[in-house]
């Protein structure tokens, strides 16, 4: 955020005029006072007159603060009913406050978003325009001219309930998350408020806490990590077994709200594997990670999560396995993580879509001019047999075994070029 005067910079600019005031006077009375006593009757005139001037100079000097702090509030009232009038002036924004309303009463409905010009349903142009509204408010915090505590009542019910909403999570905030960079800035200083003013006497809680923005994400400014090349819903894909038995599964790009179900499917998974060391366990944390700046997709049946992958992308961080390799350029590789599922869509050719999905994905980074060459590596059990064999058919070689998540793994690489 920029330096600029803030609200409680300018409180604490008038506290020290109204204290440098009060040590003025306080020198200047024991000083007249002084030439008094030294110098008599001739100078008690010229005593009064002084302190007289001390004084007035003191009123007006209060005057001006009591003025400036007068005209801030004004300004900032009016400034205020103009924004808010604004809003409520403006049908396609008071169009999508309603239906945002509509989702935030009940939580099993999706926001419709449309391109189609139809006044009876919220077009993608309303919610950029929704969005920008708050950006200026941002912009007013950041010049100074008002705070989160003045515009709480006016706008906040508003503000949570459309960065809460999950379809503007996904297909807005968390995939082209630096293009909203002033909404996560301003999103982590009302929450603050908020979370602030509940404790203090509960009145101020969030439309819709359990799709809170995690902390993580705020803190770390995870939003300067572009998605956009990760499209929230792919579409439905039919699996078919070696019996000829067919399954039609969903696949879409997981967010946090969906941590909950990754968890309790690792978790039976788990349990329901004789062999741990064949399994790559992932932390809460890591999911949540990958779920918001990685390639991390489910598939649903129905509303079931019956698969989960992760792979991290090319970026720096300790999962990315390119040290296995002993090299530290992280942009020339990606990793495949995990790939989990249930074990009744097992033998369906899964982990050779996600594998074939994944490939396609660094493909396109390649093809956008990200780097000329990715190599995408991944650790394998030698004890898993069906494993390296999906690798095997996808192009993957193997090298030495080496230590990694507890056990003695292969691992695993494939190397892709830009091919314009």
């Amino acid at each position: 955020m920029k330096k600029r005067m803030s609200q409680a910079n300018k409180k604490n600019l008038l506290r020290t005029i109204v204290i440098a005031i009060t040590f003025i006077i306080a020198l200047e009375v024991p000083y007249l006072l002084i030439k008094y006593q030294l110098f008599g009757e001739n100078f008690e005139q010229e005593a009064a007159i002084g302190l007289f001037e001390v004084v007035i100079t003191a009123i007006g000097a209060l005057f001006v603060v009591f003025e400036m702090q007068s005209s801030d509030h004004t300004n900032c009232c009016m400034s205020l009913a103009d924004l808010n009038f604004r809003f409520i002036e403006n049908p396609r924004l008071m169009l999508l406050y309603q239906k945002l309303g509509e989702c935030f009463k009940n939580p099993d409905l999706e926001l419709e978003v449309i391109d189609d010009n139809d006044d009876t349903h919220v077009h993608s142009a309303d919610l950029m325009a929704y969005l920008t509204f708050y950006e200026v408010l941002f912009e007013n915090i950041d010049h100074g001219l008002m705070n989160i505590e003045q515009m709480d009542d006016l706008f906040g019910d508003r503000f949570f309930k459309v960065i809460h909403n999950n379809y503007v999570q996904e297909n807005e905030l968390y995939a082209e998350p630096s293009s909203y960079s002033n909404i996560f800035q301003l999103y982590t200083l009302w929450y603050e408020h908020r979370t602030k003013s509940a404790a203090k006497d509960g009145s101020r809680l969030v439309a819709m806490p359990e799709n809170a923005i995690p902390v993580m994400y705020l803190k770390q400014k995870l939003y300067m990590h572009e998605t956009h090349y990760l499209a929230p819903d792919k579409g439905k894909h039919t699996f078919t077994n070696s019996k000829g038995q067919s399954v039609t599964l969903h696949q879409k790009r997981l967010f946090p709200r969906s941590l909950k179900q990754v968890l309790a499917l690792q978790k039976q998974i788990c349990g329901e594997i004789n062999n741990v060391d064949v399994f790559k366990y992932s932390t809460e944390e890591e999911i949540l990670e990958s779920m918001l700046i990685d390639y991390c997709y489910g598939l649903f049946d129905g509303k079931k999560l019956v698969a989960v992958c992760i792979g991290v992308m090319n970026r720096e961080s300790p999962r990315n396995l390119c040290k296995l390799v002993g090299d530290a350029n992280f942009q020339n590789y990606a990793s495949f993580d995990s790939v989990q599922v249930a074990k009744e869509y097992r033998g369906y050719g899964i982990q050779q879509f996600f594998l074939a999905d994944f490939q396609a994905t660094i493909q396109g980074l390649l093809e956008a001019n990200m780097t000329d060459h990715i190599t995408i590596l991944a650790t394998v059990s030698p004890k898993n047999d069906y494993s390296l064999n999906n690798f095997t058919k996808a192009g993957y070689t193997h090298g030495d075994v080496v230590s990694a998540y507890g056990s003695q793994r292969y691992v695993v690489q494939k190397q892709l070029a830009d091919i314009n």
